[in-house]
């Protein structure tokens, strides 16, 4: 039997797993227990912009390379911060589930997933995750609701499990993740921002995005399902000013409680990723002292 050779340090965690089962020739006898469950809930898909052309330009290849990485670890403990689930790596991003057993629940969901998003957003921007690169990377997302999915769980004899999702808006998602959004870069559906009333339009601001039929072709291939809600992120200013004195929140309420979960996190972790931590506390304290007093006056 062969041995693999090293693999790229980018490539997704369950296609290197699976490549090890088939090299060693278990893959039949280790695929063992399957099942497909009707699921809904909130989809998250986060993209690298530009990977492709990073990862073949010498110059930054290096980089992208050590970033990607880093993002894998970082964007896990963030979606766990936000209670979803992280379902897969996609090499260059990932896919995360916010599962709603009622359809009322899709508020909660709803916003813990934007927020996420956007705190991710801004960690990454503020940080580059301690990667220092001729152009700095940046994320986008692509937000939507699920109500009819297929949850796919396969477990191997060793116990080790693999799960994968199919439903028209988690294709949509990773579709809505490849266009363009001002910051925090994030597309989703009216269904999903009408939900978050918490965050929008105070720390979130979106605006329709009417999409010309090239623009379908590009982004949709031409097929127009779910392509006449889709709502993208706007410029939304900071009066730093007004936040210092409380008039103007940078942080919603939920969003306290997982800034504090993922940094408590981070400063568990290994040195790089302390480093970030401590530049991003640095970056956002005042901001988020004066929204977290503003709050919660009693204390949290």
């Amino acid at each position: 039997m062969g041995r693999l050779p090293v693999l790229p340090a980018h490539l997704p965690p369950e296609l290197v797993t699976i490549m090890r089962w088939i090299d060693e020739g278990r893959n039949k006898k280790q695929l063992q227990k399957s099942s497909f469950n009707r699921v809904r809930g909130v989809v998250w898909v986060c993209d690298v912009i530009n990977s492709s052309k990073y990862l073949n330009d010498d110059d930054h290849v290096d980089a992208m390379e050590q970033f990607l990485q880093r993002l894998y670890e970082i964007s896990n403990l963030m979606v766990g911060a936000a209670r979803g689930e992280f379902i897969k790596w996609t090499g260059d991003g990932f896919l995360a589930w916010f599962e709603t057993d009622l359809y009322r629940e899709i508020n909660q969901k709803a916003t813990y997933a934007l927020s996420a998003a956007r705190q991710l957003s801004l960690c990454l921007d503020i940080t580059q995750l301690g990667i220092s690169s001729p152009t700095p990377f940046k994320i986008r997302h692509g937000i939507t609701y699920e109500h009819d999915g297929v949850s796919t769980n396969i477990t191997s004899s060793n116990g080790q499990k693999l799960t994968d999702l199919l439903g028209r808006n988690i294709v949509l998602a990773f579709r809505l993740s490849g266009i363009e959004a001002d910051f925090p870069r994030i597309v989703s559906q009216w269904e999903i921002v009408n939900r978050c009333s918490i965050l929008v339009p105070s720390v979130l601001k979106f605006k329709s995005l009417k999409l010309r039929s090239k623009e379908i072709d590009k982004y949709f291939k031409g097929e127009k399902e779910g392509t006449d809600s889709i709502c993208v992120t706007t410029d939304l200013e900071y009066d730093q000013e007004r936040i210092s004195q409380g008039t103007t929140l940078m942080f919603a309420e939920n969003e306290i409680s997982i800034t504090a979960d993922i940094l408590s996190q981070m400063y568990t972790k290994d040195q790089w990723i302390r480093d970030v931590a401590v530049k991003y506390s640095e970056a956002i304290g005042e901001a988020y002292m004066t929204s977290a007093r503003v709050l919660f006056p009693d204390g949290m």
